[in-house]
């Protein structure tokens, strides 16, 4: 799940759970505590009971996740004690596609940074950017940030296996921008068991309004990435050995 300030979401996959939980500075000493714990529905599309995913905290009083719905309800959004509040946003692809093509080629990692968050799929280049106005989320925003080589059949995402290019592991967002960490590599090569075919050594910089304005090569390859609190400060988790890294980020124009 998605951290917003020190209060993060964990899903419980045995079962329909959210608990909420909060870090906490103690002296010399830090530990996170359970604030609440919640239950929650599944979501129907298409006739079939949806598991929503990637729960996030959005502002003080909302809670986001991703429900794989058609136009109109991607995400569902919930209050602090997961009562639903209505469904939003579309889809990032154009084309129709089934429920479970939804969920299985638009998943992907959510950010979130006090009332802002967006979305990035794992396999289509693809962001949205919204922003929690009055309680409600409103898209600002969307991007394709690499090139996709796709078609669909009978509601189904067909990849062209050679020309098909790019993995995303991971968003982050804070201060003024947001970073994508990518992988360059064709869909029909990846493969976890080699550095270079599963970490990502790219990280594309976006502003808050929307514009692409950096592409960063890192010196290694990562597979997860957050910001620092300052925002200077970009740290990465290295495959396969788990080492922990940190790149400096330069000034953005």
């Amino acid at each position: 799940t998605a951290a917003a300030g020190t209060r993060f979401l964990i899903r419980n996959l045995n079962c329909r759970e959210v608990a909420m939980m909060e870090i906490v500075k103690m002296h010399d000493s830090i530990r996170v505590e359970e604030i609440d714990r919640m239950k929650f529905k599944p979501v129907r599309h298409d006739g079939i009971d949806w598991e929503p995913a990637h729960f996030a905290l959005v502002g003080n009083d909302r809670i986001v996740a991703v429900s794989y719905g058609g136009k109109g309800a991607f995400f569902s959004l919930y209050d602090t004690k997961m009562t639903p509040q209505g469904t939003f946003g579309d889809p990032l692809i154009d084309e129709e596609i089934s429920a479970s093509e939804r969920r299985r080629c638009l998943n992907g990692s959510l950010a979130v940074d006090g009332n802002d968050f967006c979305y990035v799929p794992n396999d289509i280049p693809r962001i949205a950017y919204y922003r929690m106005i009055d309680g409600s989320p409103q898209e600002l925003w969307r991007d394709t940030f690499y090139e996709s080589y796709y078609t669909v059949e009978g509601k189904q995402v067909r990849y062209n296996q050679t020309r098909t290019v790019g993995i995303t592991h991971r968003v982050a967002m804070g201060g003024n921008y947001i970073y994508i960490l990518f992988l360059d590599v064709p869909i029909a090569k990846a493969n976890i068991s080699h550095t270079e075919t599963f970490a990502a050594d790219i990280v594309f910089v976006y502003d808050r309004k929307g514009y692409k304005v950096a592409r960063l090569n890192l010196n290694q390859r990562i597979y997860s990435m957050a910001l620092s609190t300052d925002q200077k400060r970009l740290y990465g988790v290295v495959y396969p050995d788990n080492r922990l890294v940190a790149f400096d980020l330069p000034e953005f124009d």
